[in-house]
């Protein structure tokens, strides 16, 4: 939520040293699981971690540096077959980075990422948030996130809680000050519970509510404070689930998009904030196509061909 800026080439070092020295780059997950670290959430991540004022909190905030702050928040499932997809991310961010800056596409982007797990289940960690960030301590939230794997029976998975937390734990001056909202990224191929759960919130957040919350309330005080999009990657384990597909829709609209595959992600969320800020689709995807040399224009314009133009907001 600080100054500094993002810096792209120490990124790409990170995960050169990784490749090069075989070590992983998810050193928290890899600290957990050999046993070197006690099996719980990351300090950087403890979705109970209090600010100096003594409240849970994450805040987007301006800052001498980045005086037009807007909040950037990217949740992943960490269960089963998506496990990986963090990692994957880390790899694609320098990239993401540079597009949204290098092409206006954000003037000072504050990025906040986090994951979410099954709590019925008893993971190391149903939920997992960092800190809005402006600079390269990015990196070093990403990378602590837990590969945990496992999950719930069915197809639904707690992400009731991560946004009950992003909607009732954040501040953001893009909204406050400008009435803008931020922009929430949310990647898995299940679905929430139908409520959030009182004993949940409470072991995971540390909130104490009086009832279970329906979750169709939380997703509407969610959407007053972010453009919030649903990232449904394809080959996953529930990629074929037309219930999870119609109930997503159901909650998201236009804002439901799918995946072709992992390595995507954060072109389609870089697509999403360019078109969302007023550029033209097939412009975006010059400019994709130009940072990602590995495609084509064409491909890249199939490839966001799903993203919706902003619509006018009657609540704005």
């Amino acid at each position: 939520m600080g100054g500094g800026s993002y810096d792209s080439g120490v990124t790409r070092s990170l995960v050169a040293d990784s490749h090069r020295t075989g070590h992983t780059y998810m050193r928290h997950s890899a600290n957990v699981f050999s046993g070197r670290a006690e099996r719980k959430v990351h300090d950087k991540l403890d979705p109970k971690k209090l600010n100096r004022a003594g409240v849970v909190i994450r805040e987007s905030r301006d800052h001498p540096d980045h005086p037009n702050s807007v909040a950037v928040a990217v949740i992943f499932d960490t269960t089963g077959s998506m496990r990986r997809l963090p990692e994957q991310f880390v790899e694609h961010l320098p990239n993401l980075m540079d597009l949204i800056k290098s092409k206006n596409y954000l003037e000072d982007p504050q990025l906040l990422f986090g994951a979410v797990n099954d709590a019925t289940t008893n993971p190391i960690a149903a939920l997992e948030i960092g800190q809005f960030e402006s600079g390269n301590q990015m990196d070093d939230v990403v990378t602590n996130i837990i590969l945990q794997g496992g999950g719930g029976d069915g197809v639904t998975e707690s992400y009731e809680l991560v946004m009950y937390f992003m909607a009732r734990h954040t501040a953001l001056d893009c909204l406050e000050k400008r009435n803008k909202k931020g922009y929430l990224f949310i990647i898995g191929d299940e679905i929430p519970r139908e409520t959030v759960n009182v004993a949940e919130v409470k072991r995971w957040i540390g909130d104490e509510i009086q009832s279970d919350i329906p979750t169709t309330a939380i997703v509407e005080e969610l959407k007053r404070k972010f453009d919030v999009y649903w990232l449904f990657p394809e080959g996953a384990a529930n990629s074929n689930c037309r219930t999870a597909q119609e109930t997503l829709q159901n909650y998201f609209g236009q804002n439901f998009l799918r995946l072709a595959k992992p390595s995507d992600v954060c072109k389609v969320i870089a697509a999403v904030i360019g078109i969302h800020e007023g550029k033209d689709a097939r412009v975006v995807a010059r400019e994709l196509a130009e940072a990602d040399t590995t495609v084509t224009a064409d491909e890249m314009e199939r490839l966001v061909a799903g993203v919706p133009a902003r619509a006018l907001d009657p609540d704005l």
